[in-house]
């Protein structure tokens, strides 16, 4: 009886050691930041310049340029339900289909909506290095994204922060921007 609850005893202190070593290991971390434009926001036709800005200070100062591009509004567009994710560099996606039966599109350069589209800017921002949840939050809160058009910088939305754990985390999660 007393092996047996002495072989428990350390099992246990074994699994505790394992549970709390996996616990502070350290992992990048990533957040999502948007920006909605409603429907009807832009006029065809017309070419809007945009340009995507992260900046911020801890643990130090930063800033970085997330991509820019040009938005070709036309009556010609097709309309996508949801909304057209503008991603910068990293691509433009659009819902197709209805809901029981959507995919999702990577829509061709250059990108041309409807003046009826529903527009999200989306960038997201991922750690070179592993960080600690708390300095991972401090990181993130720290830190100012914008999308600008021409008419100055607008601060964009962030999402919930997500540990990394998959390096093609961001293709697989990226569809669901496109759902109102």
């Amino acid at each position: 009886m007393k092996k047996t609850v002495l072989v428990l005893l350390i099992v246990v202190m074994c699994l505790s050691v394992v549970s709390i070593a996996s616990a502070t290991t350290l992992k990048p971390w990533s957040a999502a930041y948007t920006y909605d434009f409603p429907a009807g926001s832009f006029s065809a036709p017309d070419f809007i310049p945009y340009n995507l800005h992260f900046q911020w200070s801890y643990p130090t100062a930063g800033e970085h340029n997330g991509g820019n591009g040009v938005l070709n509004v036309s009556e010609e567009a097709p309309l996508y339900p949801g909304y057209v994710v503008v991603r910068g560099t990293f691509g433009t996606f659009a819902k197709d289909g209805d809901a029981c039966g959507w995919q999702c599109l990577q829509l061709d350069e250059p990108i041309t909506i409807h003046p009826d589209q529903a527009v999200r800017f989306h960038i997201a921002w991922r750690t070179d290095e592993g960080m600690s949840r708390q300095d991972a939050v401090k990181h993130f809160d720290s830190m100012e994204v914008t999308v600008d058009l021409g008419d100055g910088p607008l601060e964009m939305s962030q999402h919930r922060l997500i540990r990394q754990t998959e390096p093609d985390f961001w293709e697989k999660y990226i569809c669901k921007f496109t759902m109102e």
